[in-house]
């Protein structure tokens, strides 16, 4: 059998080492730094790294930051998730290596001469894993909604909501909002049904559900819209007739108008001669519709 000379790893390559000189860099607590970098390029080992060096002990000797003095704040369950599990990898790989394996990671990390440690930083970064888990409420590494949710739980009332209020998880709201929409759809079918059978039939397949679920989160303009008008139908089509230009007529004379009178013929000849001239399919199949 032949034998293959494999090329270097990509360790030893320029772009790797420039890569984690800069990732290095930004591990360093002393000073504040904005990380963006594509995806899977190792900005959470950053982070966990930034994190680490906090925890650690100081090179002047000064202990290292207390867990529960450290806030992380993540977009997604996952991501804080994935930080927090990582996190507690290191630290517990840190609490059960020997001296010589551990000055060897403490030294990458923190950039460090391997002989500038003593004892007691071993002693301190093995501890690190046991005061992590001892730690009141657990390292905190939450969503944004989360560290608002705990803000406003411990300021209710100058936040003006109940004390004691609890989150609901996106599954509950969207049972929520499914059966409050099923009880309006059955209102309006009794009360307003001529409304409910525009929204029906502009909603396509999926019926007057487009457009509610359009509204959900736009509720509050349409109620401050009605409110300003006292919630008279009347009163809010004229705003609205008004606000749009629209005329003064229904849909059926609209329609007439514009396949009538007032049909454009001359531009819509125009746009024929451009479509079919163009010799594409789409466009020719939409100047047959056009013409028909």
């Amino acid at each position: 059998m032949s034998e293959v000379k494999l090329k270097d790893t990509p360790k030893d390559t320029e772009d790797y080492l420039r890569a984690n000189r800069a990732q290095l860099a930004s591990a360093d607590p002393s000073h504040p730094v904005f990380v963006m970098a594509n995806a899977g390029s190792g900005k959470t080992k950053v982070l966990i790294d930034r994190v680490a060096r906090l925890l650690l002990r100081r090179e002047d000797g000064r202990p290292g930051a207390r867990p529960d003095s450290i806030l992380c704040i993540t977009y997604t369950k996952a991501a804080a998730n994935e930080m927090l599990s990582r996190l507690f990898r290191t630290l517990g790989k840190w609490s059960i290596m020997r001296d010589e394996e551990l000055r060897d990671e403490l030294s990458r990390l923190q950039g460090r001469p391997v002989d500038n440690y003593s004892r007691d930083d071993f002693h301190d970064a093995r501890a690190l894993f046991a005061r992590a888990l001892e730690t009141p409420g657990g390292l905190r590494i939450e969503t944004i909604h989360a560290f608002c949710a705990r803000i406003l739980r411990r300021f209710p009332l100058e936040a003006g909501v109940l004390p004691g209020f609890a989150e609901i998880e996106e599954d509950e709201a969207q049972a929520i909002w499914e059966s409050v929409r099923a009880d309006a759809v059955l209102k309006a079918a009794d009360v307003a049904p001529g409304a409910l059978d525009i929204l029906a039939l502009e909603g396509g397949h999926d019926g007057a559900d487009v457009a509610l679920n359009a509204m959900r989160f736009q509720m509050n303009l349409y109620l401050d819209f009605a409110e300003q008008h006292d919630f008279d139908q009347g009163r809010m089509r004229a705003a609205l007739i008004e606000g749009l230009n629209a005329p003064e007529v229904s849909s059926s004379e609209i329609l007439s108008l514009a396949m009538g009178e007032e049909m454009p013929v001359v531009a819509l000849r125009e746009a024929l001669i451009s479509l079919r001239a163009a010799g594409k399919r789409d466009d020719t199949r939409t100047a047959d519709a056009v013409e028909a």
